[in-house]
């Protein structure tokens, strides 16, 4: 097989890098860039852009009559829409092919054709509308494919893969442009025409030496701590055909749409790609404002045409594939509600119910823009007639002000709705509501009431995806969301003064009424809706940190027994320890065990407690962490809570196995060579007995020095969080299994009961070194008798190594954490012999997973697990944010 034929081959999934300990010195720019506060910068620059694209838009539209930009919307011919809505539909196909690709790519052949269609269209159709393709789009993909069974590597490789496909399309078309018809691209960036041709072929030469870099052998690239296998020569090649592709039809999409005016193609998509990556650097939805200005300065079309063509382009590019996501979404909650169940809307409906609440969120989030720019708009002659034999003139001045802050209230529930809470699902429903009849009583506008009406429809259907009965003034307000709402009213306000900018300003305009004054209604209406986002932002960062509580392991300890007493999970006793937070809810019967390291806020296990409150704590948890900036983790998450991590916008990623025994068909031998074990303990002169917890402490100095052996043995270390370590409150916690060998106490193992003592678990096993491995399978043994006979229904081995990972394809962050992760791996610390351990008591293997929110990342929080379990959690008041 030839080099090039091997660089072509799909490669495995990426995998995390090793780390040491010793961190490598950095050179002087990586240092500088890391001093930069990016998280500042970013944010500066892109509102700064888009604050320039504004000016530059209020003053070449400065002499444009709305009246036109209205009448060239509509003048498009019926057959110039149809070729438009083609392109968009071949723009947005190609753009599934960029999931196929990245699919075959990571070696996840097995993911169906349709799960990618889904999860590529309804990522993009999101991110293009919405805007902020990490929150959206990649928030949207983890679900999809998280669902699909795809791990957090699998997940940040595909979307990497994805990305570099775009940039080779868009390099690939801007290069040919550039030394084509270097002369369109010189309107924008004011460049010479051989500085522009130069450029171009620079970026041809660039792409050119990377296909035949990947093409000669197989590359590996790090990003992050990632190592990421570089697609082949030939797979570039369809990367960049398919780039292409992808731009040239989004670009006719618009091209159709434009006046007969002779522009070539060629050089009407060149001045689209730098429209296009002005507003994907801008980070406003859609490139709002950054790509009308760019092509209103580059085209030379009349400027009230070109923008009525742009805005209808925005409408079947953007807002109808938007629109068709809901449209799936919706189809799915009727069909489920019909007893359909054909395969194609089973497994729609795997995917698309983890995305209800982003599709419906980011509906209502629009329907409140639309509520707060159209109020900004003057009314139409003929709708004004309407008006005025509809409504009294107070009633319309009510609506107007009513309708603007509604349009506030349901921008705000939209971030409630993101997050399935149910109060904000009964708000929204009813503001929606209340929208449908001002909108008709403000200005006649029976399209928007249309609108607003299917928006009610889909938010009414979709009930079930709203759950939690959290209080919504509860949940704090992102600043990234209040960065929203307030570029929404800045849109409007400037909509607004664009659109009166014939008008002079007067201070008595604003007590002037009357069907015609429509400026002081816009005036009015942009106070209240400014006035109610102040009040409701005010509001609801004055009530957060309400919804969940933190109970010390002291002070209420009493409040913390009573959940551990009511979970049947034996490891939720490690609840009782010292060095972990106690996450409660409000009622105080359902908690998380949590801690802090690094970037990460890690939590070990599901939720405890009652069972119905699980959903609500683990929110809390994650929103938390999202609040200090800290990665959230779960470490050990069950399958049992799977639809709950997945429907909170974790990700999982398979660690290991839970070993579970049924005590109910415990035979005479539990595994091969019991009976030989018993009959060496019975040379030995052993014996286990089982001491309550308040016996134990006149043991304390013999179980300590057997403790001490034990660690001194192999250089062996006490671990931290997964397990307690030996300390007298401990194990005068718990009742502990003791072996006497001649009746000298030789071992002990700390007996984990769960609540009404249905399973059984062992935390700490600990003997005498001369006694030798036999001794932890003697203890074993005994400790299984005894618990049958005593009625016991369950018994954990703890987390095991699934075959997957003893094939050692975790790499060695995870070699680093086995000792101290895996059940009895500080006994025997090999994969295979502690898969091999567990199964030779035929016990029910249930998969166990690490979830959590990254992506690249991933490294990093593996890391952050490794220190936790080796060197123990930080002083949460000393935790300095580190998250990116």
């Amino acid at each position: 097989m030839t080099a090039k034929n091997k660089a072509d081959q799909a490669p495995a999934p990426m995998l995390p890098v090793v780390s040491s300990r010793v961190a490598r010195p950095e050179g002087w720019l990586r240092r500088v860039l890391r001093r930069v506060p990016w998280g500042v910068v970013g944010p500066l620059f892109s509102i700064g852009l888009f604050a320039g694209a504004l000016v530059v838009l209020a003053n070449i539209l400065h002499e444009v009559d709305p009246d036109d930009v209205v009448a060239a919307f509509t003048a498009a011919p019926a057959s110039a829409i149809a070729l438009s809505i083609l392109c968009t539909a071949l723009s947005y196909l190609a753009l599934t092919g960029y999931d196929g690709l990245a699919l075959r790519q990571i070696g996840a052949e097995n993911v169906p054709y349709s799960t990618a269609a889904i999860g590529s269209f309804t990522s993009y159709a999101i991110s293009y509308t919405l805007g902020l393709p990490l929150l959206t789009a990649g928030t949207v993909r983890y679900r999809v494919y998280g669902g699909a069974g795809l791990t957090a590597p699998q997940i940040a490789a595909l979307t990497l893969v994805c990305t570099l496909t775009f940039w080779l399309g868009m390099g690939a078309v801007l290069a040919i442009g550039l030394m084509l018809v270097p002369d369109a691209v010189a309107h924008i960036d004011r460049l010479p025409l051989g500085v522009n041709v130069a450029i171009g072929v620079a970026i041809i030469a660039a792409i050119i030496a990377y296909v035949a870099y990947v093409s000669t052998r197989r590359r590996v690239v790090t990003i992050e701590g990632w190592s990421l296998p570089l697609p082949g020569g030939r797979v570039t090649l369809a990367q960049i055909a398919l780039g292409v592709f992808d731009v040239c039809a989004g670009s006719a999409a618009l091209y159709f749409l434009l006046p007969p005016v002779p522009i070539p193609f060629l050089t009407f998509t060149v001045i689209y790609v730098l429209a296009a990556l002005l507003g994907v650097v801008s980070h406003a939805p859609g490139g709002i404002g950054v790509f009308e200005a760019t092509m209103l300065i580059a085209l030379p079309i009349p400027k009230d045409q070109l923008l009525g063509s742009i805005l209808l382009f925005r409408v079947i590019y953007y807002f109808v594939p938007f629109a068709l996501a809901l449209a799936t979404l919706g189809a799915y909650e009727v069909a489920r509600r019909r007893h359909v169940v054909e395969r194609l809307v089973e497994q729609a409906s795997g995917v698309m119910k983890p995305l209800a609440p982003i599709l419906v969120g980011g509906a209502v989030f629009l329907t409140g823009a639309a509520l707060i720019v159209t109020g900004a708009l003057p009314i139409g002659a003929g709708r004004r007639e309407t008006l005025m034999g509809l409504a009294p003139l107070a009633l319309v001045e009510l609506a107007h002000l009513a309708a603007s802050v509604i349009g506030v209230a349901l921008l705000f529930l939209a971030r409630g709705l993101i997050r399935r809470l149910a109060g904000a699902w009964k708000g929204a429903s009813l503001l929606l509501g209340l929208a449908v009849a001002l909108e008709i009583l403000r200005g006649a506008d029976l399209r928007l009431a249309l609108v607003t009406l299917g928006v009610l429809a889909v938010v009414s259907i979709s009930r079930p995806a709203f759950p939690r009965g959290a209080r919504l003034f509860n949940r704090d307000v992102s600043p990234i969301w209040l960065a929203l709402a307030g570029a929404v009213l800045v849109i409007a306000g400037w909509v607004g003064l664009f659109a009166f900018r014939t008008v002079d300003y007067q201070p008595g305009l604003w007590l002037r009424f009357g069907y015609d004054e429509d400026m002081p209604r816009f005036l009015r209406g942009m106070a209240a809706a400014v006035a109610a986002a102040l009040v409701l932002g005010a509001f609801a960062f004055g009530r957060r940190e309400r919804a969940t509580a933190t109970l010390a392991a002291g002070g209420e300890r009493a409040a913390v027994e009573a959940i551990v007493a009511g979970t049947p999970r034996p490891e939720a006793r490690l609840a009782l320890l010292p060095d972990r937070i106690i996450l409660a809810n409000e009622a105080r019967d359902a908690a998380m065990m949590v801690a802090l390291r690094g970037a990460s806020s890690i939590a070990l296990g599901d939720p405890i407690g009652a069972s119905d409150r699980a959903q609500e704590v683990l929110w809390a948890f994650r929103e938390r962490a999202d609040r200090a900036r800290l990665w959230p983790v779960i470490v050990s998450a069950s399958r049992e809570m799977r639809a709950l991590y997945l429907d909170a916008g974790l990700t999982l990623t398979h660690i290991g196995d839970d070993a579970r025994l049924d005590l109910a068909g415990l035979g005479a031998e539990p595994f091969e060579g019991a009976g030989a074990v018993s009959a060496w303990g019975d040379e030995q002169a052993l014996s286990l007995d089982l001491v309550p917890a308040r016996h134990v402490g006149p043991l304390m100095p013999e179980l300590e020095a057997v403790s001490d052996a034990w660690l001194a043995d192999g250089d062996r270390r006490e671990a931290y969080f997964t397990r307690g370590r030996f300390s007298a409150a401990w194990l005068e916690a718990n009742d502990c299994a003791v072996l006497r060998r001649a009746g000298e106490i030789a071992g002990f193992a700390v007996v984990l009961r769960g609540g009404q003592d249905l399973e059984w678990s062992v935390d700490i096993l600990r003997y005498r070194p001369a006694l030798g491995l036999r001794a932890l399978d003697f203890m074993l043994l005994r400790l299984l008798r005894l618990a049958a006979a005593r009625g016991v229904r369950r018994f954990d081995l703890g987390l095991t190594p699934s075959p997957d990972l003893a094939a050692d394809n975790l790499g060695p962050t995870w070699r680093r954490v086995t000792p101290k992760l895996f059940g009895f791996g500080d006994h025997l610390r090999d994969f295979d012999a502690l898969r091999a351990f567990a199964a030779r008591f035929s016990p029910v293997f249930e998969p166990c997973y690490l979830a959590c929110t990254a992506g690249f990342a991933l490294p990093h929080i593996l890391l952050d697990v490794t220190a936790l379990i080796e060197d123990g959690p930080m002083d949460p008041h000393l935790v300095v944010p580190g998250r990116g």
